[in-house]
């Protein structure tokens, strides 16, 4: 059984690294709003923190992604969903170090037909890009 585990071991080392890959755990938070609310409720908002501080401290964080909906035709709904972007970016800004920037990515919809049938309607993700990802430095780097 010794002999099998090394066998593995070894192969798993002369492989070139593009052979296996190297999967960086939550990266992307998704938050789900009560439909006509920007509140993110004091549960929320410490998961968020938790996760942005986890991410400061262990790799470092090169930027977020702030990714959030807006529609076509509702102007109600998109200051609603402006205004989550807000308040999440009040949340996390502090958090970060100085050098790290927050970007914003909208998805315009046409949700004129029926807005129910949209599970994502209501959802903000927010996306960490650690600096490993950008020094190439994540799981071994190119010693894998």
């Amino acid at each position: 059984m010794n002999y099998l585990r090394a066998l593995i071991a070894s192969l798993l080392y002369l492989l070139p690294p593009f052979v296996y890959s190297c999967v960086i755990p939550d990266l992307q938070y998704y938050i789900k709003f009560s439909p006509d609310t920007a509140e993110l409720g004091k549960e929320e908002a410490t998961k968020i923190a938790k996760r942005i501080i986890y991410w400061r401290e262990k790799e470092g964080i090169k930027y977020i992604i702030v990714f959030f909906n807006v529609t076509k035709d509702d102007n109600n709904f998109n200051q609603v969903s402006h205004q989550r972007v807000k308040n999440i970016t009040s949340l996390i800004k502090p958090l970060l170090e100085e050098k790290t920037e927050i970007k914003y990515g909208a998805s315009i919809r046409d949700y004129s037909i029926e807005k129910s049938k949209y599970d994502d309607l209501n959802e903000v993700q927010i996306s960490i890009q650690p600096e490993c990802k950008i020094n190439g430095n994540c799981c071994g780097g190119d010693r894998r």
